[in-house]
């Protein structure tokens, strides 16, 4: 089984853009589906350690 993580960050040119990196992240996880990959879990909110930058996780998985 492969196993790896979709991110993306949720900061736009006016601050944290939760709503357009959401899109983002259901496009590129569309993107990821139609290659085999299966999400796992549900999407995950995180942050850099040093500016704080908000991101947002989303785990998938593929059987070989």
């Amino acid at each position: 089984m492969e196993y790896k993580i979709v991110v993306v960050k949720a900061v736009g040119l006016l601050g944290t853009n939760f709503e357009a990196a959401a899109g983002k992240l259901a496009e590129e996880v569309t993107r990821q589906i139609a290659q085999g990959w299966e999400p796992h879990g549900g999407v995950s909110l995180g942050q850099s350690m040093s500016f704080k930058t908000p991101y947002l996780f989303q785990a998938m998985t593929r059987r070989r």
